[in-house]
């Protein structure tokens, strides 16, 4: 998995597109792994049990992909829902396009089309966010220099998830990837080792 920005949907979405009589409903989901792709294409064939197909595609920002034409004919369908995931540049991503069919063929290149058409449409009403990659870090400053930290971070904007007064103070945030060394070489600087930093090696999206 690369460490860097990614695209992807912040809550559900659904349209709906008729061709020739022919019913397209396309679902789009966020998605985190697997397990999230199987509960929401079981709950999908549960509802829509009589439809004639159930064709969707995901792609997952750890870099797998996949997509099925569900029954219909070979490269209309599935392969049509990933090109308008990869069109809109999104991961963790899953799109479902149910077909009720409507009693005329459309043929292979209609159809094709017309899939696309069905996911690029629920993909351009849909919210688009950008999760950035964040380093969850411990700080554990000398008592005196607590206040001095917390502002440091807060200019900086650093999330700070939890400050914690046991028999060390320990200030946990969360620190973007791309400023940890950044960060750490300035409070390294500016307290002359009286905070340690410590980095949990895990990377979080928000």
């Amino acid at each position: 998995m690369k460490i860097q920005p990614y695209k992807t949907l912040n809550s559900p979405n659904e349209s709906e597109l008729k061709e020739k009589r022919s019913i397209f409903i396309a679902k789009a989901y966020p998605v985190c792994d697997q397990d999230d792709i199987k509960i929401f294409l079981k709950d999908i064939k549960k509802k829509y049990y009589d439809a004639s197909h159930h064709c969707y595609a995901y792609r997952l920002n750890s870099g797998s992909s996949k997509f099925s034409d569900a029954g219909e004919p070979s490269g209309t369908a599935g392969i049509r829902i990933l090109n308008a995931i990869e069109h809109y540049e999104l991961q963790d991503c899953l799109v479902v396009v149910v077909r009720y069919f409507g009693g005329t063929k459309l043929g292979v290149g209609l159809l094709g089309k017309t899939y696309y058409s069905a996911a690029v449409k629920v993909l351009s009403e849909s919210g688009i966010v950008t999760k950035k990659p964040y380093v969850h870090v411990d700080l554990k400053p000398a008592i005196s220099s607590v206040d001095k930290l917390a502002h440091i971070l807060t200019y900086n904007r650093i999330k700070i998830i939890e400050t914690t007064y046991d028999s060390e103070v320990t200030i946990k945030c969360l620190i973007p990837f791309e400023l940890v060394k950044h960060i750490k070489d300035k409070i390294s600087e500016m307290f002359k080792g009286e905070v340690v930093f410590l980095t949990k090696d895990e990377i979080f999206y928000e």
